[in-house]
């Protein structure tokens, strides 16, 4: 125990020794622990809000049944239910959920039938003696909403407006606490008036009576209520339709956190570098410790303590600059979530126990794992030796070829692992592969540095110009390259990374751009004014499409409608177009070498389309079959051709518009495009269907230039926090050139003084250290290009592709990415100036006369 503490206060006061190594250090790790407890608290909390809203949603109950093609469905389920004998141990919950907006904010309508004991608001609480006019708010969502009893609320359903008698609050009780404020319950049958959805429902709620049957029986009843629902339906248990939404969140949140870890691997690397210096700094020390009686292992420990200090206080900090940080993630994500998936009401900020101490976890085995070789280099220096600074550079030196021989076999490692099929969807090997060439190229940097030096030696040659300062900063560059490299590196890793996300922003943008431009060439798009995300589910009166078809300055217009389907399991989209009128404008890109066959097969109604998402997570191609729901059961048909797609990362199944009728029983599309005789008159047009179109519909129009605009602006916000995530990566990378510089005049000290008494001036010092710097960050700049390069093809063509199964065009935009790295070039060089001023300034550099 002595000897653990003598080592303990050893470690701890080496790292006060060289404090202001000890504190950027400590502030590079800190950083990056920061944006993982951040990136971690963020997934968290769009989790829970995600799950919360999927439970309110979709209830949560033992079970649900629920049509397989995602409609409303008879309420006379409910009798055949109630008609089985034995009566089921079971309690039946109809409900109707449907969405409207009051005031510009969505909020939920919960039909719920007020007379039944089965419905599981009604635990400590009963709806029994409630208004059955009339709308009621979770308690609280009165004053949340400014709104009294008696006030009626004019909500926005579809195209039209519904008034809503504000009846009170619900009664309290501990599951209702649980529900979001945005909720509206109302009796089923006044919902189904109100709505015009006479005798439906979206789904029936099924819990277990206490005490629950055994298992066998369980079965047994599962079997019978699927027999009685008939194929149309399925019946899904709470934990199945968990996972079936939060799949939805799998592939955004493993990519986010997988992103954030970067900041943690530079903090690593921040970590090796310090204390690789720190053991090379205290070479005359160990030497004195091992004749002292000190053993090896305990040399060893020295150093894994002083690794264990760095990430446990990192660690520390992170985490409470993290739970800061968080706040601009969560609402970060909380606007893509919004966006992209389902308007959850992100919940607030969490502050977990169990987060915190997996972040400090992580940070503190990080950092031993930092430790591990540069205590390997305290014990295998053998005393004798370890006085000697060239030593170690000579054993670099030597080791090069070497190094690079492992790098090599790194790289074609990782080109392997980018061959193996992705993980229960996500795209490890994709990631462990760019790991790889990551480490490739780390081993590269002492020959890099070799032939950099040789280049710029010449160029020192032929111009002329050969200065003492240019010189020794050249000779100090191509011999401390065991001291540079990890500085050299974080430069690099930083770099690659954003270059990489660069690559795959521009690639997408271009060919999102391309498709945008053949698909979204109508005119105008109109849709429910209430449907203003990327799910709709309201749909148009078939009136009013009319009415837009008619109107004399419009050509002719396009339906479309889809339904959510479940296939095998998973989440899909069932659409349903008038492509035939669409292709005479905007081809389809069909992944096919005759596509005017396949388009009149699909007219004939032949066979459906599949978009390219659908054909990758599923496995299908042109010629199988495929098994879809449909409210009147299932329907096989044949696959006709693949087709390119970015509106969807779930898939989509392309019905012509021809078979909505028989399949779905209607004739509603949820959007139309109108397309004008004359484009000039869009505005003109636009005008009429927003304020004179008969019975004054409440639609949402766009025209192309603004559609454009929208998807762009969804687009690049879904980006924005990874820009966020990379930028601080980038500024961990400056900490370690400015730790690495300060590491290396602490240790050169003593030659500054020798250099200020054979007559150089602080400024020829200064400019040396200068050149230095430059010549680590642009070597770190121009192999953080090349492997940035890599990483953005892996991303475009791996990891993107085995997440969400898209193809996108491959783009590197020179102009952005070149200025990006002569920035970070720029700051990574001034970041010698911080280090110099503090060694100038502690042993008196920058006196008028040398300071011997």
């Amino acid at each position: 125990m002595k000897s653990f503490l003598f080592l303990l206060r050893y470690s701890a006061l080496s790292l006060v020794r060289h404090r202001w190594v000890f504190l950027l250090t400590l502030l590079g790790v800190s950083t990056g622990t920061a944006v993982v407890t951040a990136v971690l608290l963020a997934n968290k909390s769009a989790l829970m809000s995600f799950q919360n809203a999927v439970s309110h949603v979709q209830g949560k109950t033992d079970y649900s049944i629920r049509s397989s093609a995602g409609v409303l469905f008879s309420d006379r389920v409910l009798d055949r239910l109630e008609r089985l004998s034995p009566a089921p141990p079971l309690s039946l919950s109809p409900l109707l959920s449907r969405t409207v907006r009051y005031n510009g904010s969505l909020f939920w309508i919960r039909g719920v039938d007020f007379l039944a004991s089965g419905d599981r608001l009604s635990q400590g609480g009963s709806f029994a003696g409630l208004i059955r006019e009339g709308a009621y708010l979770p308690p609280g969502g009165l004053r949340k909403f400014h709104l009294h009893p008696g006030d009626r609320m004019r909500v926005l359903y579809g195209t039209r407006l519904i008034d809503v008698p504000v009846l009170g609050e619900i009664p309290r009780s501990e599951s209702v606490s649980l529900i979001l404020d945005n909720t509206l319950f109302m009796d089923l049958a006044w919902a189904q008036m109100m709505f015009d959805l006479p005798g439906k429902i979206s789904r029936i709620d099924l819990s277990w009576q206490t005490p629950p049957p055994s298992r066998p029986w369980k079965a047994v009843w599962k079997t019978k209520i699927r027999h009685a629902t008939g194929a149309s339906l399925v019946l899904v248990s709470d934990r199945e339709k968990h996972k079936e939404f939060s799949r939805l969140l799998f592939s955004y949140r493993s990519n986010l956190f997988a992103l954030s870890l970067v900041s943690l691997i530079v903090g690593m690397f921040l970590i090796y570098n310090t204390l690789s210096l720190l053991t090379l700094q205290g070479r005359k020390t160990f030497s004195t410790l091992r004749l002292l009686g000190v053993t090896p292992r305990e040399i060893q420990a020295i150093v894994l303590l002083e690794g264990g200090i760095i990430g446990l206080a990192g660690g520390l900090l992170g985490i409470f600059g993290g739970h800061l940080l968080s706040r601009l993630t969560i609402s970060a994500v909380a606007r893509t979530l919004d966006t992209l998936y389902l308007p959850v009401g992100i919940l607030p900020h969490f502050r977990t126990t169990s987060e915190d101490f997996e972040v400090l976890g992580l940070t503190v085995l990080a950092s031993l794992i930092s430790s591990v070789f540069p205590a390997r280099e305290a014990l295998r220096l053998p005393p004798v030796f370890s006085q000697h600074r060239t030593t170690l550079e000579s054993a670099k030196a030597s080791g090069r070829g070497r190094s690079l021989f492992l790098g090599s076999l790194a790289f074609l490692a990782g080109l392997l692992f980018l061959d193996i099929p992705p993980v229960h969807g996500f795209p490890l090997f994709g990631y462990l592969g760019a790991l790889l060439w990551v480490f490739a190229a780390s081993l590269a940097v002492p020959a890099c540095v070799g032939w950099l030096s040789r280049i710029l030696r010449g160029v020192q040659r032929l111009s002329g110009r050969e200065s003492s300062p240019g010189l020794l900063a050249l000779s100090h560059f191509e011999s401390g390259v065991s001291r540079s490299q990890i500085a050299i590196s974080s430069v690099m890793i930083g770099l690659s990374m954003m270059t990489g996300i660069v690559i795959l922003v521009h690639s997408f943008e271009m060919t999102l751009n391309l498709w945008i431009s053949q698909n979204l060439v109508a005119d105008l798009y109109v849709k429910p004014l209430s449907c203003q995300e990327a799910v709709c589910r309201e749909r148009l009166d078939p009136a009013d499409v009319r009415a837009i078809r008619n109107h004399p300055g419009v050509d002719f217009v396009a339906r479309f409608t889809s339904f959510p389907a479940l296939y095998r399991g998973h989440p899909v989209w069932e659409g349903f177009t008038e492509l035939e009128k669409l292709s005479r404008k905007a081809p389809l890109s069909l992944e096919t070498a005759h596509p005017q066959k396949i388009l009149q097969d699909f007219f004939r109604g032949k066979g459906v389309l599949i978009s390219e998402s659908f054909a990758y997570h599923f496995a299908k191609r042109p010629g199988d079959s495929l098994t879809l729901p449909t409210p009147h059961g299932p329907v096989r048909t044949d696959i006709l051709a693949v087709y390119r797609d970015y509106s969807s990362e779930e898939g989509i199944v392309l019905f012509p518009w021809r078979e909505l009728s028989p399949l779905f029983d209607t004739n509603s599309p949820t959007n139309v495009s109108v397309f004008l005789k004359s484009p000039e008159e869009s505005d003109a047009v636009q005008s009429f269907l927003l304020r004179d179109l008969p019975g004054h519909p409440k639609l949402f129009v766009r025209s192309q230039p603004q559609l454009k605009k929208r998807v762009m602006r969804i687009f690049h916000q879904s980006f924005a926090i990874t820009y966020a995530l990379l930028g601080i990566s980038l500024v961990v990378s400056v900490i370690g050139v400015g730790n690495t510089l300060l590491m290396l005049l602490v240790e050169r000290k003593e030659e500054f003084r020798l250099m200020r008494a054979m007559g150089f001036s602080f400024d020829d010092i200064r400019k040396m250290l200068l050149l230095e710097a430059l010549w680590m960050s642009l070597t770190g700049t121009l192999l953080g290009l090349v492997l940035g390069t890599g990483v953005g093809w892996i991303i475009v063509h791996v990891i993107n592709r085995q997440a969400f199964g898209w193809t996108i065009l491959w783009s590197w935009p020179g102009g952005t990415i070149l200025l990006l790295a002569l920035a970070l070039l720029v700051v990574s060089t001034l970041a010698s100036l911080l280090p110099s001023l503090i060694l100038g300034r502690r042993n008196g550099l920058n006196r008028g006369t040398p300071n011997e």
